[in-house]
């Protein structure tokens, strides 16, 4: 239970990382741990939970670079361990 908890609050805290990351311009970053968040959300089969925010996200991307850069990334961030996430979420990855 205690596992399954601390998972959530990475994804949410992740995915608000994401969030700052894209608004400040740095969409590569920002791809990258979503990506991350996104994988952490399916491992714990809570695809409803802020799937607006994730779509909204994908679609501001979007906007901003390439389809297949973005996927790219996105997916990159869906391997990466926790601590290469909170590595690239501080400006150190």
């Amino acid at each position: 239970m205690e596992r399954t908890r601390s998972r959530f609050v990475d994804f949410r805290y992740e995915l608000a990382l994401a969030c700052v990351a894209c608004g400040a311009g740095q969409h590569q970053d920002a791809a990258r741990i979503a990506g991350f968040a996104d994988a952490l959300r399916k491992k714990l089969d809570a695809n409803f939970w802020f799937k607006n925010v994730f779509d909204e996200l994908r679609t501001a991307l979007m906007g901003v670079m390439p389809a297949g850069e973005m996927s790219h990334l996105w997916a990159e961030g869906m391997t990466m361990t926790v601590e290469e996430a909170f590595r690239r979420a501080i400006g150190q990855g």
